[in-house]
């Protein structure tokens, strides 16, 4: 069953190539399990867009599909939802795609005064806590592909209490701006496992997470979340005045919900992100291979942040870190931090310039310049003569592609980081 949706409809529509629905929503609800709704090109927004007390969603999919077929909302070249309310796609229900969109939030437009303003109430509009694409769960067998998601005040993607959840090629920029909810761009959280497969289930290729920063210390005035580790006393109060949240890909909290099932992190270049590309907190049987991580640290440590830049794990158990390109803003920060209890980790065929290594004792190599083909405009292919050019470290299963979906190894030997040239 194919359903179409175009915001140029001249009328409410029966959902037919011919006669499309006006609105994402009213497609949704005509779904049957494993339909295909498709979005022309054209702007979609939420109900009352503009107003203060604005309706949550552009698109809630309740309807999901099975293992052969999924509910799958894909936007044709053009498709773009722009929300003020909670979330531009929320995704309820399991066996659920979400492709080919792009998706902004009311960032850009806000104040620091106005956020500020906003810190301490105990319920705040939707647009301050606003995500671009969320499942809050539990949900399993989500795909979340090739969407261009921006100016969110909170995460840009976000699955709570998930299994086989898949984020692939997507850009995530310029959100986490005006939350106070501790957010990071790209968050998998308190993963619960269906079942006992303890293969690969959790993937997050190819992304592109760029610009994402935390203006507001985090604030919960209902307490901490479940599974919560404040780092420090104040953290979470009205009193709280450091700003030490807001990651490019984060896993969190993860430990004690998944059981069973692997975690993939391959292929994403993340630059200029609040505090850390990548962190995986609290989470067990995880690989994060073949990324770029460049001139993270983006807030500035006058706001608070601690010295960390680069590819963190905390409380962690069997971590293979392998073939990570990491370049870190600020040469006094950690460029692979490592903090709490951690067990079976393994580094190698690492490379860093401009970051500290503390005490990790091999699998990294300090270079003087990966030289990037041009950094200044955030170009961060490599060149011919980059030490990174065919030296990785050869894995068992090294990604088959790179961020661009080039085919890898390029030659005899895969290079470091996310591009394979």
């Amino acid at each position: 069953m194919t359903i179409y949706v175009d915001a140029g409809a001249q009328s409410s529509g029966s959902g037919t190539s011919t006669d499309p629905f006006r609105t994402i929503q009213a497609g949704l609800d005509a779904a049957i399990s494993g339909a295909r709704v498709v979005v022309r090109a054209g702007i979609y927004r939420n109900r009352n867009h503009g107003a203060e007390k604005s309706a949550g969603w552009v698109a809630n999919i309740r309807q999901g599909g099975t293992s052969s077929s999924y509910t799958t909302l894909e936007g044709e070249p053009g498709a773009v939802i722009e929300f003020d309310g909670g979330s531009g796609v929320s995704i309820s229900a399991d066996y659920v795609a979400v492709e080919n969109f792009v998706i902004r939030g009311p960032g850009e437009s806000m104040t620091q005064e106005e956020i500020e303003e906003r810190r301490l109430e105990l319920e705040t509009p939707g647009k301050y806590k606003s995500s671009g694409i969320v499942s809050w769960g539990p949900h399993h067998h989500i795909r979340i592909r090739n969407n261009e998601i921006s100016w969110t005040a909170d995460s840009g993607i976000r699955v709570n209490k998930g299994d086989y959840v898949e984020i692939l090629y997507n850009t995530v920029s310029y959100c986490t701006w005006a939350s106070r909810s501790a957010p990071s761009a790209l968050v998998i959280a308190e993963a619960t496992n269906i079942d006992d497969n303890d293969g690969l289930k959790i993937h997050i290729e190819g992304n592109c997470v760029h610009h994402n920063k935390n203006r507001l210390p985090f604030y919960a005035p209902r307490g901490m979340p479940p599974g919560a580790h404040p780092p420090f006393p104040w953290y979470g109060t009205r009193e709280a005045k450091k700003i030490i949240d807001g990651q490019g890909i984060y896993l969190t909290r993860n430990h004690d919900s998944y059981k069973h099932g692997r975690f993939l992190i391959a292929n994403n270049l993340c630059y200029s992100n609040g505090i850390n590309g990548i962190s995986v907190h609290h989470t067990d049987r995880i690989r994060v291979t073949h990324n770029t991580l460049v001139d993270n640290g983006l807030t500035d440590k006058s706001e608070g942040r601690q010295a960390a830049a680069g590819l963190a794990i905390n409380s962690c158990n069997d971590v293979k870190i392998f073939n990570n390109i990491v370049q870190t803003r600020d040469g006094s920060d950690l460029a692979f931090p490592r903090y709490g209890d951690i067990s079976r980790d393994k580094y190698e065929g690492n490379m860093c310039r401009r970051g500290k290594i503390g005490n990790i004792k091999s699998g990294i190599t300090m270079v003087s310049d990966f030289e990037f083909e041009d950094e200044s405009s955030e170009d961060y292919r490599l060149k011919d003569s980059s030490p990174a050019i065919s030296a990785a470290w050869k894995e068992k299963s090294s990604p088959a592609f790179d961020l661009r979906r080039n085919k890898r190894p390029n030659g005899d030997v895969p290079d470091v980081g996310c591009y394979e040239m």
